[in-house]
């Protein structure tokens, strides 16, 4: 697989991959926390390295800091 290949999922996929809720995740894209690509009216598709990004972003270090 070439490192610049983009990989789209859509919500429902992206909420399994990472084990989180679909609401979660809806509530992320729609706050402008993750970017998507909007496909017909209603589906956003998530680049599967945005996603990434996103999560590590959410990380919390042992001491909680």
């Amino acid at each position: 697989m070439a490192t610049d290949e983009v990989i789209l999922v859509g919500i429902d996929e992206a909420a399994h991959r990472v084990h989180l809720s679909r609401d979660t995740l809806y509530k992320a894209v729609a706050a402008g926390e993750i970017p998507y690509v909007k496909r017909g009216k209603r589906q956003r598709l998530l680049d599967v390295a945005d996603l990434q990004k996103w999560v590590d972003r959410q990380k919390v270090s042992a001491n909680g800091i």
